[in-house]
């Protein structure tokens, strides 16, 4: 039913040409590509379903594009390696997965995340916010959706960003600020991956948790 939820109001969340898909984990093993299979033969259960998942997802989105089936593999810092033509994003709770694909030549590349709403806890506030985003997130009228929100497009951020860039980024060198379903990205510090923005964000509350997308279009 969860699952049914969130697919039904997800296609409010990202702009055409850009697939989303989400499903509670579970065990999709039978379906990988065998050079997935290779990816996990030493994962765990946790990760074997977590990864399975994502993948399966990866199909549900191909589908929406009119897209073939393909292996989505992983690099060395497990981020996922898409087809030709192709980009994309998983992520994933204890408990749900979402995936994201495009096939748009004009978005140069998408991020998601999702979160438990309740999961970004007061004692983590001052190691990942800002002094203005912990002051924001006080003075909303729901702060643990606030936190899980700010903390959800920081993390969607860094993996839109981590294809065109190659960096890592820490949680305080950009600031969120929410404006309705929307967010803005700025830099902190020197860490500067873009000397301005081109990207989109957008989140949805649902449920116990909070989902986020952020994508990158060409300039001009």
């Amino acid at each position: 039913m969860l699952n049914r939820c969130w697919n039904s109001s997800t296609h409010t969340l990202s702009p055409n040409g850009i697939a989303i898909a989400v499903s509670p984990v579970a065990d999709y093993e039978n379906m990988l590509f065998d050079d997935e299979s290779v990816c996990i033969k030493n994962a765990v259960s946790k990760r074997r379903k977590e990864f399975s998942t994502g993948r399966m997802l990866c199909r549900k989105c191909f589908d929406i594009l009119g897209k073939e089936h393909a292996a989505v593999l992983q690099g060395t810092n497990r981020e996922p390696l898409w087809p030709e033509g192709l980009k994309g994003s998983i992520s994933h709770t204890y408990s749900l997965c979402v995936a994201v694909v495009t096939d748009r030549e004009e978005i140069l590349s998408v991020g998601v995340d999702i979160e438990n709403q309740y999961g970004v806890t007061p004692d983590l506030w001052e190691h990942i916010f800002s002094a203005d985003e912990i002051l924001y997130i006080k003075e909303s009228s729901s702060p643990s959706m606030t936190a899980a929100v700010i903390f959800s497009a920081k993390e969607t951020f860094y993996k839109m960003q981590y294809p065109l860039t190659g960096k890592m980024l820490d949680f305080k060198d950009v600031e969120i600020k929410l404006d309705g379903r929307s967010f803005d990205v700025g830099f902190k510090g020197q860490n500067k991956v873009f000397e301005k923005s081109l990207s989109s964000g957008h989140f949805m509350a649902h449920d116990t948790h909070v989902l986020t997308i952020s994508y990158m279009v060409k300039n001009g």
